[in-house]
């Protein structure tokens, strides 16, 4: 089956089987307005993740979404037809990035004073970042990874892994997390986008960390995600592949306050040696006291109703990236 062909496929199981979002995850808000309709359907033409046909923004909470998702069964198969591991070796941007998350967790046990134990990745990928803990922190180290080519390589390359990642989707990864609880540390690999049902993902976070125990959520910004669309290049790549929503900075933490997370601190890392890399990562430690911070969605809706001021001065006619796209639909 040729890539055409699985396509179409594709977009036919996903019209069978997506869901709608008619509540925003974030403020539970029923409040949209749909933004560049006419953008994202010529952007539509040139990927593969069939997720939906416009971008919704709440007016709440200023969080970005697809209108249609698939749910996680589906998103699971998704990802066996369309990725997998990267061909040719390590892949440096990945190594720095697991060297990152490894030196902000050592960080926070010395911050802190305590001594994990345990720590879970979800979406550990190739498995660099469990390798790391283990052997600098000496901790037990479990993942939970969606892509089954990815985890088969992790446990090739690091045969200590074997049996210790669930080949899942995070949404359908309760029991494995039960089992192997208490995490000291709970690590989100760039994934929380992706995640069809985060209010669920945030149960099974509550449920797996121990108390007093910290989330680390490596993450986007909706700024810098709409930004770069300026580059039409990263535009067509990144934008609007295999993301079900676009958070901010002040929504992501609004999210997590509100169902019993503290707001420790930001990290950005910008790396300009080898491989230009910007990291952000945002630390949460569970206390339990859940917070709604008016403050702080008002900063959020702030920030969504600029994106969509912008994304419209993008999908106007004349807009470089427009005529960049137009020439391919």
């Amino acid at each position: 089956m040729d890539f055409i062909d699985r396509y179409k496929k594709l977009h036919s199981n996903f019209l069978e089987h997506s869901i709608e979002i008619n509540t925003c995850p974030v403020c539970q808000s029923k409040d949209f307005i749909d933004i560049a309709k006419q953008l994202i359907r010529l952007l539509s033409y040139l990927i593969y993740y069939p997720n939906g046909d416009i971008l919704r923004l709440c007016l709440c909470c200023g969080t970005v979404m697809a209108n249609r998702i698939y749910p996680p069964q589906y998103y699971f198969q998704y990802l066996q037809m369309f990725y997998g591991v990267r061909p040719g070796g390590r892949d440096e941007v990945l190594e720095k990035k697991a060297r990152i998350r490894k030196d902000i967790a050592t960080d926070l046990t010395k911050n802190f004073s305590f001594a994990p134990a345990a720590v879970l990745e979800v979406s550990c990928y190739d498995g660099s970042t469990l390798d790391l803990l283990a052997k600098d922190m000496k901790v037990d180290v479990w993942g939970v990874e969606p892509t089954l080519s990815a985890v088969d390589y992790a446990e090739k390359i690091y045969p200590h892994l074997k049996g210790k990642i669930l080949g899942s989707t995070f949404e359908d990864s309760r029991d494995f997390c039960s089992a192997n609880s208490p995490f000291d540390i709970i690590i989100l690999s760039y994934c929380f986008r992706q995640i069809s049902n985060p209010l669920l993902a945030l149960e099974i976070i509550l449920e797996s960390l121990s108390d007093g125990g910290f989330v680390l959520v490596d993450e986007g910004d909706l700024l810098d995600d709409f930004l770069s669309a300026f580059d039409s290049e990263y535009f067509i790549r990144s934008l609007y592949q295999q993301k079900n929503y676009y958070y901010s900075l002040q929504s992501l933490i609004y999210l997590f306050e509100s169902h019993g997370f503290e707001f420790i601190r930001s990290v950005r890392i910008q790396e300009a040696t080898g491989v230009k890399l910007t990291y952000r990562g945002l630390v949460f430690r569970k206390t339990g006291v859940e917070r709604k911070d008016s403050e702080r969605l008002r900063l959020a809706n702030y920030t969504g109703q600029v994106i969509a001021a912008a994304f419209e001065e993008l999908a106007k006619p004349d807009a470089r990236i427009f005529k960049s796209l137009q020439k391919y639909s």
